[in-house]
């Protein structure tokens, strides 16, 4: 008899989780002109009419076509355009492989596929329909279409085991994510030498812990600036700043720009491009 086991797909199949934050059918026009967009979640366009366009930060044109599909990652800039009318189904989403952790954050750049690479017409009746057995095969559909855009990127089951090892940190941080958090707090309660922490963690994650808790405290303010009605004083509160300038100017390092103008760029015109197109 012989029993056989796969380690790397048990991995994946528990621990990758997709959240749908927003969806619409837009109908865009020479109005469409979000700046310098740069979002804690992955835009999924699909383009059926017309066209526009997204400009890099070096002002790099990237076409959006009728016919094909766009991924645009988490955390990657972009102005968006349309000079005369586009089209265009979106979805607004995360693909997390462990929590607070995006598939596509390896990711770059904007990619796109022909849209006869699925069964897109079939994709949008299951959208619309009230069914639960169609919103379900939708999810599968779209997992399905996601598995074409995962074969750009870079990320490898080894990246993903030692990511695994500081999942006990990862969530600790998550549910303790204040600017007065520290290195040395956990480090005393996960029994860690802090500077091993340190040096182990800049190793393995290419990014200082100090810098991964800013980034993932920026990360909930960004969200909380796109989707709640706080005011900056009480996310301020919220996340331990002494008070909202200390907060813009944390902000400001990371961005470029303020707390007030990152929530302009989300929207249009005075409509919420969240909502809308974003």
């Amino acid at each position: 008899m012989k029993n056989l086991h796969y380690d790397n797909f048990q991995i994946l199949f528990n621990n990758m989780v997709i959240k749908m934050l927003e969806h619409g059918h837009l109908y865009a026009d020479q109005n469409w002109t979000p700046k310098e967009v740069r979002s804690p979640f992955n835009r999924l366009y699909f383009i059926f009419d017309g066209e526009g366009y997204l400009l890099d930060e070096g002002l790099n044109r990237v076409p959006l076509e009728k016919g094909f599909i766009y991924l645009i990652p988490v955390d990657s800039t972009y102005h968006y355009r349309c000079d005369t009318y586009m089209e265009k189904f979106y979805i607004h989403f995360q693909l997390e492989y462990l929590p607070g952790h995006d598939l596509f954050s390896f990711n770059k750049t904007c990619t796109r596929l022909p849209m006869d690479s699925i069964d897109v017409p079939s994709m949008m009746r299951m959208a619309e329909s009230a069914d639960i057995t169609d919103h379900m095969l939708f999810k599968s559909r779209l997992l399905e279409l996601l598995s074409l855009f995962t074969q750009k990127t870079e990320i490898t089951y080894s990246q993903i085991n030692t990511y695994i090892r500081y999942n006990p940190i990862f969530e600790y941080v998550d549910n303790n994510c204040f600017i007065t958090l520290d290195i040395a707090e956990i480090a005393e309660v996960f029994g860690l030498n802090v500077n091993t922490l340190r040096i182990n963690f800049k190793k393995d994650m290419g990014i200082t812990l100090k810098k991964y808790i800013d980034l993932k405290i920026l990360e909930k303010i960004q969200n909380r600036l796109i989707y709640s009605r706080m005011t900056l004083k009480e996310i301020a509160w919220q996340f331990r700043f002494s008070d909202e300038f200390y907060l813009s100017r944390f902000f400001k390092k990371y961005t470029g720009i303020s707390p007030k103008q990152y929530k302009t760029n989300h929207f249009i015109n005075g409509i919420h491009e969240i909502s809308f197109e974003e």
